[in-house]
């Protein structure tokens, strides 16, 4: 069960809103981007990297207290075809990807 909630990514291309996880984007480079700024400056992230980002006492999540957090994924207009897996840090990453997607189109998942 997750306690501690201090990850929320916002990546442009791949909206997330989630506590404690990692991102692996395989294959398609997206770039990131989070509601307070904190990730709007780095760039194309390659596949197949894990990406951490930290939610607590951001966007509006509470500092401390937060048991778990709902995950939005939506993959807008890709320039090429891949998956995005999502899961607790320090966990470890499960075999099934929580959105696939092809280039061009918008999908969502929750």
């Amino acid at each position: 069960m997750l306690h501690d909630a201090r990850r929320i990514p916002r990546i442009f291309g791949l909206t997330l809103a989630i506590a404690l996880w990692s991102v692996v984007l395989p294959l398609a480079p997206v770039s990131a981007e989070t509601a307070d700024g904190q990730f709007n400056q780095i760039g194309a992230l390659s596949g197949g990297v894990a990406l951490n980002l930290t939610i607590a006492g951001r966007g509006g999540v509470p500092a401390s207290g937060v048991g778990s957090v709902a995950v939005n994924v939506t993959a807008i207009n890709p320039s090429a075809a891949g998956y995005l897996t999502v899961w607790p840090t320090g966990q470890p990453r499960p075999n099934a990807s929580n959105l696939n997607f092809v280039p061009g189109q918008v999908v969502p998942n929750m």
